[in-house]
């Protein structure tokens, strides 16, 4: 499966970490709450992900708004940094609880489903 496209959401010190899976079935209409007993952190990074809060920003400071194309699809949650100095969460197949993803994410263009 070819992942494509690793997006990111800013929120003051919250960061997430979005990647693009085109064949994520499984992660559709994922909205039960899940407990924080199954949370645990993660450290599976993909290849090329940033592994510190200043490579994560240097690629920021790379990037370039994407087209509408280039958006569309399913979107997982694969880092999570609740502050700068924090270790992040990082999973390439996407972060989740127990058997579930944590965050899922469908976009056709610039619009969330």
């Amino acid at each position: 499966m070819k992942k494509r496209l690793h997006g990111a959401l800013l929120t003051g010190s919250f960061v997430a970490l979005f990647c693009c899976v085109p064949d994520a079935t499984r992660a559709v209409a994922v909205a039960e709450q899940n407990s924080d007993e199954d949370s645990i952190h993660q450290d599976s990074p993909c290849g090329d992900q940033a592994r510190a809060y200043k490579e994560l920003m240097a690629s920021f400071a790379k990037g370039r708004v994407p087209s509408p194309s280039e958006v569309s699809g399913t979107w997982v949650l694969v880092g999570l940094w609740l502050y700068k100095d924090s270790k992040p969460g990082l999973n390439c197949k996407g972060l989740n609880r127990g058997k579930t993803l944590e965050w899922v994410i469908q976009a056709k263009g610039y619009s969330i489903r």
